[in-house]
């Protein structure tokens, strides 16, 4: 599943912040904070491939998918 640059955009900035408990989201030219949680379901389902530095920052290998890490973070967290 596709997501929209702003969800996208959102989500690097999430993690370039340290991966706070909220996120800042630009959408309709306001901007909205939601809980990381919202983020991550959206992004859960994303087949998008993450550009190589933030695969870097994550520790993933080049060409992984926003949604595969979101799955995997997950996976850990349980």
């Amino acid at each position: 599943m596709h997501l929209g640059d702003h969800i996208r955009a959102a989500f690097d900035d999430w993690v370039a912040g340290g991966m706070q408990e909220q996120v800042s989201i630009r959408m309709n030219g306001s901007t909205k904070v939601w809980e990381s949680e919202k983020l991550l379901e959206l992004v859960w389902q994303c087949s998008d491939v993450m550009p190589d530095d933030l695969c870097a920052t994550l520790g993933v290998e080049p060409g992984g998918t926003y949604g595969r890490w979101v799955q995997a973070r997950l996976q850990q967290a349980r």
